[in-house]
């Protein structure tokens, strides 16, 4: 299994979360992930779970998965830096194919 792409997030405090990956064969040519499953997760330095991230897939054919947390999620986390995968599950397997790092920011008010 080839090591998963690096992809950093960040996420605001208090703010829905919405981020959209395109999973491509080439870089360019999108991938048909029709009834492929995904999960992804953040995870603080000792391996924790601390946020469970929604993933849907639109449409198959066009290779995009959304990913997606809500506001009183977000609300939750602390500030930091910590790590996050998305995963893609087939039968038992489940296979990491982006992951970096996730900065949790705090929501600015002014």
């Amino acid at each position: 299994m080839p090591r998963p792409a690096a992809r950093p997030i960040t996420i605001v405090q208090g703010n829905d979360y919405l981020h959209s990956v395109t999973l491509t064969s080439d870089g360019t040519t999108a991938v048909n992930i029709t009834g492929r499953t995904y999960t992804a997760q953040v995870r603080d330095s000792t391996g924790t779970l601390i946020l469970t991230l929604t993933c849907t897939v639109p449409t198959g054919t066009d290779g995009i998965v959304t990913i997606s947390a809500t506001d009183t999620l977000t609300a939750a986390l602390t500030v930091g830096e910590y790590t996050w995968a998305l995963q893609e599950v087939s039968g038992t397997q489940t296979n990491d194919i982006l992951e970096g790092r996730c900065t949790v920011k705090a929501k600015q008010v002014y």
